[in-house]
């Protein structure tokens, strides 16, 4: 089950759901670089019109991007990151790191439609409005 407020939306009488912490999200890319031989090039930490924040990390094999989900300690990878398209991809590292919940890419790639049951009703309205076509379009969005 998808947990009410991952997309970011409530109505206002909805309890409140704070934010990760940026700078724990940052240390955390920054172990992984540290850990795995790579580097973080940038950090998009801005939450206007999107529910995550995203990290860029060079590594032998190429460049992709770590996101963490504004709401939840859920992350997911991504070769491409597009407010039209989000490519994502399997983790290049083997984390077992118990704070995060590491999200596959069959995970994140399978239909929303029977794990929505905890959402609020304004996230349902903006899936409604949006129109995801996969679990990963919801947990990490670039909705306004």
């Amino acid at each position: 089950m998808l947990p009410n407020g991952i997309t970011g939306f409530r109505d206002l009488k909805d309890l409140y759901i704070s934010e990760q912490e940026k700078r724990i999200f940052q240390r955390f890319c920054y172990s992984i670089a540290t850990h795995y031989h790579c580097e973080v090039l940038s950090f998009d930490l801005d939450l206007a019109s999107k529910n995550f924040y995203s990290a860029e990390i060079k590594t032998e094999r190429g460049r992709f991007y770590l996101l963490e989900n504004a709401y939840y300690p859920w992350i997911a990878f991504a070769k491409n990151l597009d407010v039209t398209e989000i490519e994502f991809v399997e983790s290049p590292f083997n984390l077992t790191d118990p704070s995060v919940n590491v999200l596959t890419l069959p995970e994140l790639e399978q239909n929303w439609h029977d794990i929505v049951g905890e959402l609020n009703k304004a996230e349902l309205e903006q899936i409604k409005y949006w129109k995801p076509n996969i679990i990963g379009d919801i947990i990490f969005n670039f909705w306004d």
